[in-house]
């Protein structure tokens, strides 16, 4: 049986057998939905207590149950991904604080080398002044 459907659990396969188009009768069954007291969410809900048919409006959206933060009693899921984040900017920081020092080292060697090459010839013969 369909929680929220009634008392007779055959209903839906009874209406299937007569040649009712579910997805007709379900696109249109917000007025009938009032009617039998379906429960609307015209405000939203951050838990949906039990299974149950529901009338849902344009633009809002259903939250499969492991990503509903609301159920499990947490303000978010992504903690730990922000924590991640978090650490990620870190290493990234510290990983540029050594790029830099690295090619400052470069460029004060380079400097030493072209220093040092000016003092010989093409044929590596020491030049005198």
């Amino acid at each position: 049986m369909v929680k929220g459907f009634g008392d007779n659990p055959g209903r839906i396969d009874f209406m299937k057998s007569q040649g009712v188009d579910m997805a007709y009768w379900m696109a249109n069954a917000g007025v009938w939905g009032k009617f039998k007291g379906f429960p609307g969410f015209a405000v939203g809900t951050n838990y949906v207590p039990q299974d149950m048919i529901a009338q849902i409006h344009e633009g809002e959206a259903i939250i499969p149950a492991p990503f509903n933060p609301a159920k499990y009693g947490r303000d978010s899921g992504n903690d730990a991904l922000v924590a991640e984040i978090k650490a990620l900017r870190e290493e990234v920081k510290g990983l540029r604080e050594e790029q830099k020092a690295g090619q400052n080292a470069i460029a004060a060697n380079t400097g030493k080398t072209a220093r040092v090459l000016t003092k010989f010839d093409i044929d590596g013969v020491e030049l005198r002044t």
